[in-house]
């Protein structure tokens, strides 16, 4: 330990310097901190309270106090409280809370208390909200309780779930009925009615729909498809945009017929 007997024959003190190194430490700390740093130093190495006291032009009673609350609170003693966060201390540990999910506009929110990081998508995409509801469940950051009360499931069936699609990725969410995994089964065929029949109702009427087009695949081809899958497949196809480019290319197209 420091033997403060000897300090002057060991150590020279530079006025200048220290006058220096003085001000550059106010410039970062503030002349407060750096007062209860010099008050807390010169204690250490057996200074009368008074006489430092005095010669820092300080109230003995603040000294006091200074030293009763560096025995208390550690190090943030020495610090202005006016600073809005320690220069001494490590930042605290942010609390975490659970993610909330809640349902807006038929939109599914998840909030995830990081200010603008929210994750949104349509609550009818039911394959959507149970692969990433279920990944959160999986990997500890949400309850199961919670996704269980949003997904309408029980608990038991939810953590059962949960399991599935880690052993078996995303295909065993899926409804194994006859009748839904026909949604899933676009054949080259499928695919060309479903051109056909878009192109028709772009033609004639200038819109379509995926509910149109799945009622009238039913009716014509006995095709049981899903709006949101023949949705899936208008845009996979580049189908999305020819309401607007098939009727000019017609009308272009008889144009120049009629021209030659």
């Amino acid at each position: 330990m420091l033997n403060c007997d000897d300090l002057h024959s060991r150590i020279t003190f530079s006025p200048t310097h220290a006058f220096k190194r003085t001000r550059r430490a106010v410039d970062f700390l503030g002349e407060i901190t750096v007062k209860r740093v010099l008050a807390f130093a010169l204690f250490l190495m057996g200074g009368k309270k008074n006489q430092i006291a005095e010669l820092l032009e300080m109230p003995a009673g603040t000294l006091f106090r200074l030293l009763t609350r560096i025995d208390r609170d550690g190090l943030g003693a020495l610090e202005d409280r006016r600073r809005k966060t320690s220069q001494f201390l490590p930042p605290g540990v942010p609390e975490i809370r659970e993610p909330v999910v809640r349902t807006e506009q038929g939109q599914l929110v998840i909030d995830f208390g990081l200010g603008e990081h929210i994750v949104t998508f349509p609550a009818e995409n039911q394959l959507q909200a149970k692969t990433f509801l279920l990944t959160l469940v999986e990997n500890n950051i949400i309850g199961t309780a919670q996704v269980a009360e949003i997904l309408g499931y029980t608990p038991q069936h939810t953590a059962q779930l949960t399991r599935n699609l880690t052993n078996g990725d995303v295909y065993e969410l899926m409804d194994k009925r006859q009748g839904q995994k026909k949604d899933y089964r676009f054949t080259p065929d499928v695919k060309a009615e479903l051109i056909q029949q878009c192109a028709v109702d772009v033609i004639v009427g200038g819109t379509t729909s995926g509910r149109l087009l799945a009622r009238e695949l039913q009716e014509r081809c006995h095709l049981n498809l899903s709006e949101r899958a023949i949705c899936y497949h208008l845009v996979e196809l580049g189908l999305r945009g020819i309401e607007k480019s098939l009727p000019k290319l017609l009308a272009e197209v008889k144009k120049t017929s009629l021209q030659s």
